[in-house]
């Protein structure tokens, strides 16, 4: 009988599974099974494939582990043919179990591979994770191992890549908008960034934008905001480390302004809306810890016009909301998992 175990962490599982090519064509050599039973291993064979029963049970505290029919729809995805016969009618008999761990720490998956002349091939794979499904690629993948074993000829197998898992990210941004405000304004506030497979990711932020003065000779007003925004981001293409990003964004908010160094001096918030896009560029630090930059344009919906008048009736502009809006941001991000 062979035996062996596998632990895998949460941490692990991701290099367990970036490294199946290379360790495939080694598996499928120490896990063929022995042909000295030559007449009988012939007899078995159906259309020249052997017949092999999956025979997979979840014990109690197991409900929530991957069941039969799915083990069996991805082995046979994996190898690219129908793999299973009914129970009785299959030389070989791949059977397994999953549940917790003794001691209730983890999860446990038992997998055994018995055929007539042979001896059995036993892997046992633990997790130390609340959630069940942690060992699931790594079950599918020794099962599938052992099924390919028993081919006539060796056929490549085909890893399909694990589905895409939601994601998110927060982070602390700081942002600057050239034309929103008098000068170039400088705002601070919060990222996010929302991911949800098959759609599109999308990109939520908040800033407060400090105090700005538009003066003429000591006159004029001092302008502030505050906004908030959303975005679609349909352009993404990752890759080990970074990845690039093209987004089409809303935000809107609030503009605040009270006079400076008038004899009478008023106060007022607009309502302020505009839509644009923006692209970016996102680097991992280390583990989850991300830094990102963006840059783009906006137009604004309404152009707002301050000034003020003087003692003798003479009206000076003194800031004006710019057509295009130029902005950037950079920020540093927790993005999990």
């Amino acid at each position: 009988m062979n035996w062996s175990w596998m632990t895998l962490r949460d941490s692990t599982l991701g290099s367990v599974l970036r490294s199946l090519p290379n360790a495939l064509q080694r598996a499928r050599g120490n896990m063929r099974p022995s042909r000295s039973k030559g007449a009988m291993y012939a007899a078995c064979r159906v259309s020249g494939v052997q017949a092999i029963e999956l025979a997979w049970h979840r014990v109690p505290g197991g409900e929530s582990c991957m069941d039969g029919s799915e083990l069996a729809q991805r082995v046979e995805g994996i190898i690219g043919r129908r793999a299973f016969v009914p129970a009785g009618k299959g030389s070989t008999i791949v059977v397994g179990t999953a549940g917790p761990a003794p001691g209730g720490r983890g999860w446990l998956a038992v997998v055994e591979a018995r055929s007539a002349g042979t001896d059995a091939t036993r892997r046992e794979l633990g997790v130390d994770s609340p959630d069940c499904r942690q060992l699931d690629e790594a079950i599918v993948l020794v099962v599938a191992l052992m099924v390919d074993s028993t081919e006539p000829q060796l056929m490549p197998l085909r890893i399909p890549a694990p589905p895409e898992r939601p994601s998110v990210s927060i982070g602390i941004d700081l942002a600057i908008a050239v034309g929103m405000l008098p000068g170039d304004a400088l705002g601070v506030g919060l990222a996010s960034e929302i991911r949800i497979p098959p759609f599109w990711p999308v990109a939520l932020w908040t800033h407060a934008w400090p105090m700005s003065l538009a003066l003429q000779d000591r006159s004029g007003g001092r302008l502030g905001a505050w906004t908030l925004g959303a975005g679609l981001c349909p352009l993404t293409l990752e890759r080990t480390g970074w990845a690039v990003f093209g987004c089409l964004d809303a935000s809107g908010g609030a503009v605040s302004s009270n006079g400076v160094g008038l004899d009478v001096s008023q106060s007022q918030t607009l309502g302020y809306a505009e839509a644009g896009a923006r692209a970016g560029l996102r680097v991992r630090i280390v583990g989850p810890l991300f830094a990102a930059i963006d840059g783009g344009a906006a137009v604004p919906f309404i152009r707002y016009a301050y000034r003020f008048t003087q003692a003798d009736g003479t009206i000076h502009d003194v800031f004006r909301t710019a057509a295009v809006i130029l902005e950037g941001a950079a920020r540093m991000e927790v993005r999990v998992p």
